[in-house]
């Protein structure tokens, strides 16, 4: 059997999403922003890549602990949710006049988002991995 550092792999997935929310929480200008929105689209994309592809970890989760099959659809879920609200967010710091409180709301939803997404995905791999259900008395 393969040891692995669950803790490592789970910092590496995410480090890129985290690292474009902070450029995102942190961009004053629009430009800076626009520029921050790209960061965490493609971060995104790179997290979806990893956790949703063939051979990612979803399908890993579900062959290990098929019994969290509901919670990781639900993590499928809050991906394209958060796609959704990149795009969104994007829409409306192009659009003309731009409606600062809209964009801040939405900002602040990506990156409160983004916060619970990752605490959820480390629990399902907890569950998965560490939970002993029915053990030996």
């Amino acid at each position: 059997m393969q040891v692995r550092d669950l803790r490592a792999e789970a910092r590496e997935r995410h480090q890129p999403l985290k690292e474009a929310g902070k450029a995102l929480k942190h961009a004053a200008a629009e430009t800076e922003l626009a520029d921050a929105l790209e960061q965490v689209s493609a971060a995104l994309a790179a997290h979806i890549a990893l956790t949703e592809g063939p051979n990612g970890l979803h399908a890993e989760l579900l062959a290990a602990a098929p019994r969290l099959a509901n919670d990781i659809r639900l993590l499928a879920e809050d991906h394209d949710f958060m796609e959704r609200l990149v795009d969104s967010t994007g829409l409306a710091l192009r659009s003309q006049p731009t409606d600062q409180q809209v964009i801040d709301d939405r900002v602040n939803r990506l990156l409160d988002r983004i916060s619970r997404h990752r605490v959820r995905d480390a629990e399902i791999v907890y569950e998965a991995y560490q939970v002993d259900i029915g053990g030996q008395a």
